[in-house]
């Protein structure tokens, strides 16, 4: 899957950003950090929406992620959910970053404070697979090849 992103934000000063890490790539945002958020675009606007639901909501599932096929197959549509870009530039999983070049699908369900976005995600493809040993991948927007950003485990031969 893909368990923290990297993105960059136009507010530095933002309140919802700053209790983020701030690298040389930009904030750092882990879903299993304390202030899970993502970057969404919403009718044409950037905002920052909290990510997933862990056990916060009860009419929610207890996840950061849907899977593309659950979407497909309509077990989301109770939520009215809207589908969204989050437009982060990177993703890790396992120990590995990876670069993500126009962002990852999602699926945003409410609106304003109220709002959750889940990424949507995909079965893994090998190449995924073997970097990250895990067997779904998130859906990238026009992306096919994930490569790992210098200083990943599995580049530094960790696993």
């Amino acid at each position: 899957m893909c368990g923290a992103v990297r993105f960059h934000w136009h507010d530095i000063h933002d309140p919802s950003v700053r209790p983020l890490p701030q690298t040389a790539a930009g904030f750092e945002s882990q879903y299993w950090g304390t202030h899970p958020i993502l970057p969404v675009q919403v009718d044409g606007k950037a905002v920052l929406i909290t990510w997933g639901n862990r056990q916060e909501r009860r009419d929610l599932p207890a996840t950061g992620w849907a899977q593309r096929e659950s979407l497909m197959a309509g077990k989301w549509q109770r939520h009215r959910p809207v589908q969204v870009i989050i437009p982060v530039q990177q993703g890790y999983e396992q120990g590995v970053w990876f670069a993500i070049h126009h962002g990852i699908h999602g699926l945003m369900i409410g609106s304003g404070t109220a709002a959750r976005v889940f990424m949507l995600t995909e079965a893994a493809t090998p190449a995924y697979h073997t970097l990250t040993n895990h067997p779904r991948q998130p859906w990238l927007v026009d992306q096919q090849r994930i490569e790992p950003l210098p200083g990943s485990r599995s580049q530094m031969r960790l696993w």
